[in-house]
């Protein structure tokens, strides 16, 4: 009898453990299924939310470019994108809980290389040159920029100091800083570039001060990415030049020019390439050959040496042209 009981325990037992099994196949086939249902799904109606900085108010050039961008890529390829505000220092609690809510996650003008990019989620990522998986990077070539800037000021310089005032620590402000003074220093070597760093976008009056204790140095231009900058130049009438959109009208006695960057090209690319079903682990880069920069003096007043414009539309033409190229020396 107990022989029998036993013979009969290993086979509820061996009918358990196959039934167990293919359960457990079951469940696998079932999640994977389901997986492949929701990247169908996410990547048929994808959705995008764009992490904008809470400090970002309406009169924010840059943000309001990114926006604007956006809006046009909507209309032309009807991928919707929402706004999400964001502290700034606070991109990695922001993040996670965005995380899975959206098909992509774009945010701007941030040191993403210490940010926990979450395995699954797909980033489109501006003003930023890092390589990552399921992130494509789409970086101004502040460099150029940055040395037309530098080149522009040490040829407007009458006391041979020269300065930037960057807002944040970041790869886009390291190569904006690098371009300003290799630009600067091939106009002339002798020339003396001074450099503050607001670490924060939006610290207009930090910026305001740090500006004016370079002035206070000697310099006599300054580039600005703070608003700060401007209102220095105002106050001690010297010169600057702007960066971002068109700010000559802001202070047109102390803008010389502005170096304006089309970020809303970029923001709208990142949408296009979603749409075409291109999106890939890359970083791409624009500049002054795709017409992502352009240099203008229109709305300033201040008067310039002759045919000053005229040399930087050479040395324009020269980084595209590959004639000019960054300098690692400077780095």
């Amino acid at each position: 009898m107990s022989g029998k009981f036993s013979r009969l325990k290993k086979e509820h037992e061996a009918i358990k453990k196959k039934n167990n099994k293919k359960y457990a196949i079951l469940a696998s086939v079932t999640v994977f299924i389901a997986i492949l249902i929701f990247l169908v799904f996410t990547n048929s109606n994808p959705t995008i939310v764009f992490m904008c900085n809470s400090g970002a108010d309406k009169t924010d050039d840059y943000t309001q470019a990114i926006i604007k961008g956006l809006q046009e890529a909507t209309k032309e390829t009807g991928i919707p994108v929402e706004i999400a505000y964001a502290e700034f220092e606070n991109f990695d609690v922001e993040n996670a809980e965005l995380a899975g809510k959206y098909t992509y996650i774009m945010a701007a003008n941030r040191d993403f290389s210490n940010v926990a990019l979450k395995p699954f989620q797909k980033y489109i990522l501006l003003d930023s040159s890092l390589h990552a998986k399921n992130t494509i990077s789409i970086m101004g070539r502040n460099w150029e920029r940055g040395y037309v800037a530098g080149y522009a000021a040490a040829q407007l310089s009458k006391t041979g100091k020269v300065g930037i005032v960057t807002g944040n620590k970041s790869s886009a402000m390291n190569d904006l800083l690098e371009g300003f003074t290799q630009g600067a220093k091939d106009f002339t070597s002798s020339i003396e570039v001074l450099s503050e760093c607001t670490n924060g976008v939006y610290e207009e009056e930090k910026g305001k001060n740090l500006a004016l204790g370079l002035y206070a140095e000697g310099a006599d231009v300054l580039l600005s990415s703070s608003r700060g900058v401007i209102k220095a130049a105002k106050l001690t009438g010297k010169m600057c030049l702007g960066l971002g959109s068109n700010q000559n009208a802001q202070a047109p006695d102390s803008m010389v020019a502005s170096i304006i960057k089309k970020i809303d090209r970029s923001a709208k690319q990142g949408v296009l390439e979603v749409a075409k079903g291109n999106f890939k682990d890359d970083v791409r880069s624009m500049g002054f050959a795709e017409e992502s920069f352009e240099f203008s003096m229109e709305g300033s007043h201040v008067k310039v040496p002759p045919n000053f414009k005229q040399s930087i539309d050479t040395v324009i033409q020269d980084i595209i042209n590959q004639k000019i190229k960054k300098n690692s020396s400077t780095s």
